[in-house]
């Protein structure tokens, strides 16, 4: 099995080389603290102040590292990630911000075919850069957490969980930068609805007829620039496990073909909006006393049926819309 300091630097990018934790520096801090002794330096008889003695020179002194060292070089290391996510973030932003320039500059020159390649090529480039700044963020995340295990493993003075605490709640772990999510998918779906407007030559290549193309709307071929939707549809869905590390790639992936729907108050579907990707939805489920539907979709029972009210968003007034749905389970 390769260790994780190996791991890290494998998998860490030449350019960031600055920004990542130093992984091995504190390991071997804390191999020091263990040969000297210090990193079981504190018990409950430690929090004494000694009034005795006349002063801290009067001590004896290790001249090994000790926890607060420890701490401080985990501080350093929190704070120079912090920085250099921070600056990474400002250029994948910036990056995105000129995609959509280009973007509207594409359409005012009429979306000629030849700028619709550049541009899907723009979009991978930032879709493959967000990956890039998330992958950053999860090994720097992984790196604090492996070496904060390790040192409370040795220590009698354990501090794992009140640092992940931190860099969850205050640091760079909190950048996962939704909004570019949504904004990629959107010009994602722009390009396609264009691509397949009437006349153009993405379409003219492959709907040599009207009648072809109608077949391909009906076939759901062409994407639906208006987004209309409605209250009543048939849906029909798989379900995959994906591992967390892997979820953005299967989100950017996907959205290059199908945009981020998310429902608003009105009876249709609609370009993303909001602060994140995706949707508050909540579901109540209707069952008998005997539980016997909630049992048929747990043994997966061919033909089971759940019926269920669901709503997007927050708790709906009035006059909002809720869905009754019917699902039928098959094999």
């Amino acid at each position: 099995m390769v260790k994780f300091g190996e791991t890290i630097e494998m998998d860490r990018r030449p350019e960031w080389i600055d920004g990542y934790v130093d992984y091995a520096g504190l390991k071997a801090l804390l191999k020091k603290m263990e040969a000297a002794g210090t990193i079981r330096e504190f018990s409950e008889h430690t929090v004494y102040k000694a009034f005795s003695v006349a002063s801290d020179s009067n001590l004896l002194q290790c001249h090994a590292p000790r926890e607060v060292d420890f701490t401080k070089k985990i501080d350093t290391e929190i704070a120079k990630v912090n920085k250099f996510a921070d600056g990474l973030r400002k250029q994948l932003l910036a990056r995105f911000d000129l995609a959509q320039h280009q973007h509207e500059a594409w359409i005012e020159a009429g979306s000629n075919e030849a700028g619709l390649a550049a541009l899907n090529q723009v979009m991978l480039e930032c879709s493959e850069a967000l990956q890039n700044f998330e992958d950053f963020i999860n090994i720097n995340y992984l790196a604090f957490s492996k070496i904060l295990k390790k040192h409370d493993k040795l220590s009698s003075c354990p501090c794992r969980a009140p640092y992940l605490l931190r860099i969850q709640r205050e640091t760079f772990a909190r950048q996962c930068l939704p909004e570019l999510i949504k904004g990629i998918s959107d010009l994602h779906a722009s390009l396609v609805v264009r691509s397949s407007q009437p006349g153009t030559p993405e379409q003219t290549r492959e709907d040599s007829t009207p009648e072809d193309a109608e077949k391909k709307k009906k076939k759901g071929g062409v994407f639906d620039s208006a987004q209309k939707g409605g209250t009543t549809f048939i849906r029909s869905t798989r379900k995959y496990w994906v591992a967390t590390a892997d979820v953005l790639k299967v989100k950017t992936f996907l959205l290059r073909r199908l945009p981020v729907y998310k429902r608003s108050r009105l009876p249709v579907y609609k370009f993303t909006d909001g602060a994140t990707d995706s949707d508050l939805v909540t579901s109540i489920y209707f069952d008998s006393p005997g539980r016997q539907l909630y049992e048929g979709r747990l043994k997966k029972f061919d033909g089971a049926i759940a019926l269920r009210v669901r709503w997007y968003g927050p708790t709906p007034a009035h006059d909002d819309i809720v869905y009754m749905e019917r699902k039928v389970h098959r094999e």
